[in-house]
C-alpha cells in the first residue's frame, strides 16, 4: 500500500507534467498568434495546426480563418468553415460569432437564418459584444427573424455598457417602445432568449424584400427568384449531413452548393452596380 507521502508525491508529479503541457500549448498559441499578426502565415500554420488538432478552440478558429481567406494555405472555404464550426461547438464565443456571421452573410433560406440566429445568440449570451450588436440589428430590423424590439433593446443595452457607439441606437430604439416593453427588457435581460425565435427567409424580411423589388433592378429580381434553388440545395445537403454540420461533407451536394454560391456571387456583383 502506498504511503501518504508517496501518494502526495505522485499527485505533485502529475500536476507538474499537466502544468508543463498547458504552458507548452499556451506558448505555441502565442507564437502562432504573433506570427499571424505579423502576416507570417507559414509560421503561424506550423504553430496552430498541431494544437488545433489537439482541440484548442483558439487555434481552430484562426486556422479556419486562414483556410477561408487563403492565408498561408490554399483557400478552402469548406475546410475553413469546418474548423470554425469545431471551435464554436467548443463553446468558444469568438468562433460562435464568426460562424453566425458566416451563415448570416450567405443567408437566404430559413435554415441559414436559423443557424445565424443560433450561433450569434450563443455568443451574445456569453457577452460577445459584436455578436450582441449584430443580433440586435437583426431583431430591430426584422432581418431573418421576426422583429422584436424587446430583444433588440436587451442586446443593445448589454453591448452599450462597453461600446459607446451603440448607445445612440439603443436610445433611438427605446423612443419607439412602450414603457412596459422597456421594463420587460430591463427585467428579463438575456433570459429572454430561452425560446427559439420565429425565423424568416430572405424574401420574407420586409426591408430586404423592399430593396430587392424596388431598388436593385434585374439583379435584385434574380436574387429574389433564386431563393427556391438555394432552399432545395440546402435541403439536399442537410439530408446528407444531418441536422448539424459535423465536417463530414458530401461531395456531390457540396458541388451543387458551390455552384449556387458562384451564381449568387455573380448576382451580388451585379447588385453593387444597381443598388
Amino acid at each position: 500500500m502506498d504511503t501518504p507521502i508517496k501518494s502526495l508525491s505522485l499527485l505533485v508529479l502529475v500536476a507538474v507534467f499537466y502544468a508543463a503541457g498547458c504552458n507548452t500549448v499556451y506558448a505555441d498559441y502565442d507564437k502562432g498568434k504573433a506570427a499571424y499578426d505579423n502576416h507570417k502565415y507559414a509560421t503561424a500554420y506550423k504553430e496552430f495546426a498541431p494544437i488545433a488538432k489537439s482541440g484548442d478552440p483558439r487555434a481552430m478558429r484562426i486556422l479556419g480563418q486562414m483556410y477561408r481567406h487563403g492565408r498561408g494555405v490554399t483557400a478552402d472555404v469548406i475546410k475553413g468553415t469546418t474548423w470554425i464550426h469545431k471551435a464554436a461547438s467548443s463553446e468558444f464565443a469568438p468562433a460562435q460569432y464568426d460562424l453566425g456571421t458566416i451563415y448570416l452573410n450567405m443567408a437566404v433560406t430559413r435554415g441559414q437564418f436559423a443557424k445565424a440566429d443560433k450561433w450569434l445568440t450563443k455568443a451574445s449570451r456569453q457577452g460577445h459584444l459584436e455578436a450582441q450588436i449584430r443580433l440586435g440589428k437583426m431583431y430591430r430590423d426584422g432581418y431573418g427573424v421576426e422583429a422584436d424590439d424587446v430583444k433588440a433593446l436587451v442586446l443593445f443595452s448589454a453591448a452599450g455598457r462597453k461600446i459607446k457607439d451603440i448607445r445612440g441606437a439603443r436610445d433611438q430604439l427605446a423612443k419607439r417602445m412602450s414603457k412596459s416593453d422597456i421594463a420587460r427588457a430591463k427585467n428579463m435581460g438575456m433570459s429572454i432568449f430561452v425560446n427559439p425565435s420565429k425565423i424568416k427567409t430572405f424574401a420574407e424580411s420586409k426591408k430586404s424584400l423592399k430593396d430587392v423589388k424596388g431598388k436593385c433592378g434585374t439583379a435584385g429580381k434574380e436574387l429574389y427568384m433564386s431563393a427556391d434553388d438555394v432552399e432545395a440545395t440546402a435541403s439536399s445537403l442537410k439530408n446528407c449531413l444531418g441536422k448539424e454540420w459535423s465536417g463530414n461533407l458530401c461531395s456531390s451536394q457540396v458541388d451543387d452548393l458551390e455552384k449556387t454560391f458562384r451564381k449568387l456571387n455573380s448576382v451580388a456583383e451585379s447588385m453593387k452596380k444597381d443598388c
